[in-house]
């Protein structure tokens, strides 16, 4: 567990960093607003290993349907019958489509190649 915590403050430590860097141009609580996100950060990292001890094995989502999901998607149905609210917090599309906008590609009619 030990390990864990040092991993946990590492990760939460440099994000923080990140995250002043990233507001240097901002108002005078860019560090309020970098050490909210490394708390953040805990606070997740904290909820995540809680419900991994609570339940023991996991899988990542429901590739066997016999082990609960560690990430569940947006529009599963079970979501509403979770007890645990700290369950609710770790959903995810896992498709790209559901994530990235889509691009409209043309065609150029009048390109043309020569050849020498």
């Amino acid at each position: 567990m030990a390990a864990l915590a040092e991993v946990r403050e590492a990760v939460a430590e440099a994000l923080r960093r990140r995250v002043a860097i990233g507001l240097v141009h901002a108002p005078a609580d860019a560090d309020a607003q970098a050490s909210s996100v490394a708390e953040q950060v805990r606070h997740i990292v904290d909820d995540w290993c809680a419900i991994a001890q609570k339940h023991g094995r996991m899988e990542y989502g429901r590739e066997d349907g016999v082990l609960p999901p560690l990430l569940r998607t947006p529009l599963d149905p079970q979501l509403l019958e979770l007890d645990d609210e700290r369950e609710k917090q770790f959903k995810a599309n896992r498709s790209l489509r559901d994530v990235e906008p889509s691009a409209l590609l043309l065609k150029d009619r009048l390109q043309t190649t020569t050849r020498g």
